[in-house]
């Protein structure tokens, strides 16, 4: 439970709706070697729902899964991926209509697929889903590689003329992601796109730690910079970065770090963060508990980042 009886998150901007059929092929073919300790499991929206009212949340962004069938780590024949990334997007509209006062449902798509724009086109005008998930890493997305960034650049254009808000996990697997990347990504896209609506998941990188600082640290620097970027139009998440790492599939932040990401916070303002937990990573009680004894950061601000709304 919290150890505040300050006001609870209006609510959760980072759930996962997982379809059993999705998470039957991660568990089949990738495995503990790739997924570590957790276990990926059938996640609907009655128990999203659930999850809300016992932690008294609102609202919450619903993500679609459909990003995993277009993983290259699965295997899959391409002449499957495009049935079961439309299955998995089908399910999430599905589910998500049943709350539609509640949930906000994110459709998603492996950006590098020849499907993409057409998935895009048909979530929008045939199943009303007009928010977007993009998964950089699991869909090996490297922009520094020029084909990358022309079908990035493709997506990101159709997102704006869909009027598709973009949430980003943003990071590829090149060890030497970071800064330049983050770089490329704010000015070949964001830049060119002042009306694009982003939220850069995980404090603006899918990784924890530096990679996450350096990525934050651009953002804050290349805004701080370029008046022409509207920081209403891009908002910083916090799922699962709050940890000490007990968590599958989170990494522990030391006292520094804590301390460190404050200050970011602080620069890029708190008024630009969201509560996000991730889950089924964490639920809301326990993530809110984690940012107010790990992050230095008063209660009132704390209330602030509770209290923020974005696209509802």
């Amino acid at each position: 439970m919290s150890t505040s009886s300050s006001l609870s998150p209006f609510a959760d901007y980072h759930m996962h709706l997982t379809s059993s059929e999705c998470a039957n092929i991660m568990n089949e073919k990738l495995g503990a070697e790739i997924l570590g300790t957790y276990v990926p499991a059938f996640h609907n929206a009655d128990e999203i729902i659930s999850v809300l009212d016992r932690s008294g949340v609102q609202k919450a962004f619903a993500l679609s899964n459909a990003y995993q069938w277009g993983m290259d780590l699965l295997g899959l024949p391409d002449d499957q991926i495009n049935d079961w990334v439309k299955f998995e997007n089908d399910f999430t509209a599905r589910e998500c209509a049943q709350y539609p006062d509640r949930l906000l449902p994110f459709m998603s798509i492996n950006p590098l697929q020849d499907y993409a724009l057409e998935e895009m086109d048909r979530c929008a005008n045939q199943l009303g889903l007009r928010a977007l998930k993009l998964h950089f890493t699991n869909s090996n997305v490297d922009l520094r590689n020029p084909q990358h960034l022309e079908s990035i650049k493709k997506v990101f254009a159709k997102a704006v003329e869909l009027d598709m808000p973009v949430l980003l996990h943003f990071m590829s697997r090149n060890p030497e992601f970071g800064a330049v990347d983050a770089a490329i990504l704010i000015d070949e896209i964001i830049a060119h796109h002042p009306t694009l609506k982003i939220q850069m998941a995980h404090l603006g990188s899918g990784g924890l730690g530096d990679s996450m600082i350096k990525v934050f640290d651009t953002f804050i620097q290349r805004y701080e910079a370029n008046p022409l970027l509207d920081k209403n139009n891009c908002k910083m998440d916090l799922a699962a970065v709050i940890s000490d790492g007990s968590k599958p599939l989170t990494a522990p932040l030391s006292l520094e770090q804590c301390q460190y990401i404050t200050d970011q916070i602080r620069r890029w303002g708190v008024e630009h963060i969201l509560f996000a937990t991730d889950w089924p990573i964490f639920e809301p009680n326990e993530f809110e508990n984690n940012i107010r004894t790990m992050l230095k950061l008063t209660e009132e601000e704390v209330n602030t980042l509770l209290s923020n709304r974005w696209l509802f």
